[in-house]
């Protein structure tokens, strides 16, 4: 049984040439990422200018909390802090209901 699920390379190499349709994201896809995109850069804005630094850092550049610190000239444990009041406040705020939201 598991032969029958070998493909040879042939035959993924004609697929190609076929024009069969690839794994990329369709229209409604590119604007539902769009529109996570701007929620998540609105939250992000609405976050305390220090607190939304250390997230920035932490998450899109993949600077360790040493490396934050230092660059901002603060504690370690600081940084924790800011990030781990960050990640809640961004939580709170792109998936709660909106009644039960807390304030940033």
């Amino acid at each position: 049984m598991r032969r029958e699920q070998i493909i040879p390379i042939e035959a993924r190499a004609d697929l190609e040439t076929l024009g069969v349709a690839r794994d990329e994201p369709g229209p409604d896809r590119n604007v539902i990422a769009r529109d996570e995109l701007r929620r998540l850069q609105e939250a992000l804005d609405r976050l305390p200018p220090r607190c939304r630094e250390a997230i920035v850092l932490r998450q899109v550049d993949g600077l360790s909390r040493r490396e934050i610190a230092h660059r901002m000239g603060i504690g370690e444990g600081t940084v924790k802090e800011y990030v781990a009041q960050g990640v809640r406040a961004l939580a709170d705020m792109l998936y709660r209901p909106e009644k039960n939201r807390r304030s940033a």
